[in-house]
């Protein structure tokens, strides 16, 4: 059996050298598909010899993953963001050749701010469904939070192995980006009841940190486990901010 490894990249440059490196050893080809970066993406991965260079315009993540996945010519996907990489545990799963053996595998995402691993929180609980026969799932949801859909009677295999995340340099990269997603998704609010958004924008941040910092125990990260559930609150009530502000144009 044969495997792909899907990469989507815009100004990646900082991070796909790891990325490409940590599934270049058991993927028989590398898609790189592109949204025209402005930095030296391009020309980093088409340095390393199993890459297949794509580029497309960016309409949202569910559409270029899709896109992109038509591309591979594998019997399995391995889909990573161009800031993860395989970690030791993922490339020996791999090349054991175990996940012959079932449709889908997830894995467990541990995501990182600067050099911190997150071990807490409402990033504990991060698995995803990264690996997969082709033909059997697709991408689907919500911008900005997409997610694998399998086709029905396609039973997923929780993998012990990981898979490593560089998410955020600091604090205020994770800030910037969460006010980024908040935008995103109030787009998909603005159609909901203003009463129901004046409820929302009350409650649900204070049960986003409850949950994250207390229910979750996200305080044994220390000041980082703060901040995550901080900002998670902060994008949950901006989520709801903007989709007010936008209805009542």
């Amino acid at each position: 059996m044969s495997i792909t490894s899907v990469i989507i990249t815009k100004n990646e440059a900082e991070n796909i050298a790891l990325c490409i490196e940590s599934v270049s050893s058991f993927s028989d080809e590398i898609i790189i598909l592109d949204s025209y970066s402005q930095d030296d993406t391009e020309k980093i991965a088409r340095s390393f010899s199993k890459v297949k260079f794509y580029q497309r315009h960016f309409d949202n993540y569910i559409a270029q993953k899709n896109f992109a996945n038509e591309l591979v010519s594998s019997n399995y996907i391995l889909s990573l963001d161009a800031d993860e990489y395989a970690d030791p545990s993922l490339i020996s799963f791999i090349q054991t050749q175990t996940y012959q053996n079932f449709q889908a595998i997830s894995f467990r995402r541990i995501n990182y701010i600067g050099n911190q691993s997150i071990q807490y929180g409402l990033w504990s609980r991060d698995v995803k469904i990264r690996l997969w026969k082709k033909g059997s799932a697709h991408w689907a949801g919500t911008i900005p939070h997409e997610h694998l859909v399998l086709k029905a009677g396609k039973q997923i295999y929780k993998s012990s192995a990981t898979i490593r995340h560089r998410a955020y340099k600091n604090e205020d990269s994770l800030y910037l980006k969460s006010m980024n997603y908040a935008r995103l998704a109030a787009q998909l609010y603005t159609s909901r009841f203003f009463l129901l958004l004046i409820i929302s924008i009350i409650i649900n941040p204070v049960f986003k940190f409850f949950k994250g910092y207390i229910w979750l125990q996200g305080y044994r990260d220390g000041s980082m486990g703060w901040a995550i559930a901080k900002v998670s609150a902060l994008e949950t009530f901006y989520k709801y901010f903007y989709a007010l502000k936008w209805k009542w144009r």
